[in-house]
């Protein structure tokens, strides 16, 4: 991935690349207004609180107050276009039938 690559991300959103790291991705959202994130490239698991109030009935932590989530890195992402410009002109193209 590059600078300026349109990305379809495995939760299916779009996202334009501005910065590219050796192990993490910063990009805009091209479909929500007002965000920008920084993503692991690899997959990762991360420890979430759990708002149930240690609840043994809660089927997120059974109880213990925390679970695990596996968060999928951006390393599967798809590039849908090499830059914003290409994006736009082949959605017009295909809009229009040009």
């Amino acid at each position: 991935m590059r600078i300026g690559n349109v990305i379809r991300v495995p939760g299916g959103d779009l996202w334009i690349v501005t910065e590219v790291h050796d192990k993490t991705i910063e990009a805009v959202s091209f479909d929500m207004e007002n965000v920008s994130a920084i993503q692991r490239l690899d997959d990762s698991i991360h420890k979430e609180r759990c708002g149930c109030g240690y609840d043994s009935d809660c089927e997120d932590c059974h109880g213990i107050g925390h679970f695990d989530k596996k968060v999928i890195g951006w390393k599967r992402s798809k590039v849908i276009a090499p830059c914003v410009k290409d994006f736009i002109m082949r959605r017009a193209a295909k809009i229009f039938d040009i």
